[in-house]
């Protein structure tokens, strides 16, 4: 079968292409998919072309306990983490390689966290204060096949994240049933974007798209600005709550807390 008749020449596609299969006109009906591919078992497909999948992941994480003296204890929590996964599939179904996709990812994360925690007034004050940190790089590219060829698309991601935070929590007990709570957070972060999306095969200044609309006119090739683009992220989330214990095995609370997502 000649795919070139369903999609039309790359290299040439016509008003015609958007007009097959369309209308009441019989002689322009090129469709090739029919009954014939459709079956009733769900794990078998007429589908040719790529078909694969894989993802491994693996991390390490420590904790670590230095009890400085008496008064002073630092707690070290560090962890790796890489994640790294791919698929392919023919989305058509078909022995026709119409409709492709294929994905590699790969990524990485590093996070570091000290607390130090201590007491006062014979310990009816206990608090912790700390810095954590983390940083992430990410890799993206995707390759699908739209038409048998006549659009590809090819999208092209990398993405850096770093993140440092400060906080510190107190608890007072203010009697022997009544206790408060007080934290507060500081946290920055910088979010940095590569990217190169487009279409290799020029597909919207073949259907008369004018180069004016890229972000560089001089390759049609790209619909989005490579970069890098950056933005900075900072914000302090704050804490406060009352404890009350009429008995052993009972707390009554109210609090009061602020979040932050990532990114805004």
């Amino acid at each position: 079968m000649n795919l070139l008749g369903v999609c039309a020449q790359r290299e040439n596609a016509t008003g015609a292409l958007l007009e097959a299969n369309t209308g009441t006109n019989t002689a322009n009906e090129r469709l090739f998919f029919s009954p014939a591919f459709v079956n009733n078992h769900p794990d078998i497909s007429f589908a040719d072309g790529v078909n694969y999948a894989y993802d491994e992941s693996w991390g390490v994480n420590s904790n670590a306990l230095w009890q400085i003296n008496a008064d002073y204890q630092l707690v070290l929590i560090s962890a790796y983490r890489e994640l790294d996964f791919g698929f392919g599939t023919n989305l058509s179904s078909t022995p026709f390689l119409f409709t492709q996709n294929q994905v590699a990812s790969n990524q990485h994360q590093v996070s570091q966290e000290f607390q130090l925690t201590s007491s006062a007034f014979n310990q009816q004050l206990e608090w912790v204060a700390g810095l954590y940190y983390f940083h992430e790089d990410a890799h993206m590219f995707e390759s699908p096949i739209v038409g048998a060829g006549l659009i590809q698309p090819v999208r092209d991601f990398l993405n850096h994240n770093e993140s440092v935070a400060i906080f510190t929590h107190f608890n007072l007990a203010l009697s022997e049933y009544v206790s408060a709570t007080f934290g507060a957070r500081y946290s920055n972060e910088h979010k940095e974007l590569n990217a190169l999306v487009g279409d290799n095969n020029y597909f919207p200044v073949r259907r008369g798209a004018p180069a004016s609309i890229y972000p560089d006119p001089a390759d049609v090739t790209q619909f989005y600005p490579p970069g890098p683009h950056e933005l900075d992220f900072s914000n302090t989330t704050l804490r406060a709550g009352i404890e009350y214990r009429p008995l052993d095995d009972i707390m009554l609370f109210t609090s009061y807390s602020q979040g932050f997502k990532s990114g805004g």
